[in-house]
């Protein structure tokens, strides 16, 4: 099983409801757990790769927005329109990074990467 459906039953496994965006999109509910947005409740939607878990998905889009749309700062500053989700997202561009491994030499699956997201959202 690879792409959207990997994800989503990856998903699933974690306790997450999964919701189709349309063609490689899925969206879920996602509460923050820490930083200055702790225990806000957004919507989390990623475009899945149709190789995945081969290959790792960019970063998140959200809804609603947190930051404000900069696609010229550096770091957590940036953010930019996601029109592949609609006008209420954006587009947190912020590739996957693992602290001890890179994602060709990790488990490569949704736990992984919501690891990666979780820190996202704690540093925004």
């Amino acid at each position: 099983m690879f792409g959207k459906e990997a994800f989503n039953a990856g998903l699933k496994e974690l306790g997450y409801e999964a919701e189709d965006g349309g063609e490689n999109r899925t969206v879920f509910k996602y509460v923050i757990g820490a930083g200055r947005f702790k225990d806000q409740t957004i919507k989390v939607g990623i475009e899945v790769p149709t190789d995945f878990n081969v290959t790792c998905p960019t970063g998140p889009h959200i809804s609603p927005r947190l930051i404000p749309i900069n696609t010229g700062a550096l770091g957590n500053d940036r953010a930019a329109e996601s029109p592949n989700f609609g006008p209420e997202w954006q587009y947190l561009s912020r590739p996957f990074v693992d602290q001890q491994e890179g994602w060709g030499r990790t488990t490569r699956d949704v736990k992984a990467y919501l690891r990666h997201v979780k820190r996202i959202f704690e540093t925004l």
